[in-house]
This record gives structure tokens, sequence and C-alpha cells, in this order.
């Protein structure tokens, strides 16, 4: 399942891109997620985040890690739980007076539960417009 979304706010790239990669700012704006546990005290390539998602009625584990972080442009974490991967990437761009923010989360689930990957991805595309939604009320208020 793959998921990009662009959309503009009002803060910095730098702000922006800060607020989305640390991943213990996801209960602020993902009403999917139950809880976050920051596992190193410094925001840093190789920073670590276990978060608790609930999905289609089941709590999920996913150990989250930054693994690649360029201020003011690009964050890449990637996600690893017991049946699935995720890989989310953000690039932020100033755009005008604007940031604009181009958001893409890969999911792969793994066998047998990458047939159900159509079905899964409708229901999961309703949570990520609505989280996105959420993020851009929380980086433009």
């Amino acid at each position: 399942m793959k998921f990009d979304r662009t959309f503009y706010v009002d803060t910095s790239s730098e702000e922006a891109l800060e607020f989305i990669a640390d991943f213990t700012n996801l209960i602020r704006w993902d009403d999917s997620v139950n809880s976050v546990v920051k596992l190193h005290d410094t925001f840093a390539v190789g920073a670590q985040f276990d978060v608790n998602v609930f999905f289609v009625g089941n709590p999920i584990e996913i150990r989250y890690t930054l693994t690649e972080y360029i201020p003011g442009e690009l964050a890449v974490l990637t996600g690893i739980a017991e049946k699935a991967k995720a890989l989310d990437t953000i690039k932020v761009s100033q755009f005008g007076e604007k940031t604009r923010v181009d958001y893409t989360a890969l999911i792969t689930l793994s066998f047998p539960y990458s047939f159900a990957d159509r079905l899964l991805g409708f229901v999961f595309k309703k949570t990520v417009d609505r989280a996105l939604e959420r993020l851009k009320f929380q980086l433009s208020s």
C-alpha cells in the first residue's frame, strides 16, 4: 500500500519537518496511535520510537527508526512490525510564504496478509487522510 499526500502549512520547513519526523508527536495528530515511547534522548539519525497503533480492531506494535534526516528538507523513518514493514518519507520545501509537505507512506504486509492489501488499503486510506488533516491543523495553529 502506498499513500502519497501533498499539503501546505504556515510553519517553516525546519519546524514542520522536525515536528513530523519526531514520532513522539504522532499521538497529537494520528488518532489511531495509542502510545509512543521514544527510545533515545536525542533526535537524530538512529533514534527509535516504539509506536502502538490500533488498526482494524487490533493493537499493533511498530518500531520506527529515523534512518535519514536533513533538517528542513527530508526525513525517512523505517518501521518494523510483526506482520508488516513501513517506510515513511517526508520531504519539505519552502513555497513562497508556505511550506510544502510531501508525505509518502509505503506499507508492506507480510504473507499471507499481503493478499488483503487492497481491502486494507481502502480502510487505511481513511486513517491516513484523517491523520494528515489533523497534522495540517497542528502545523498551522
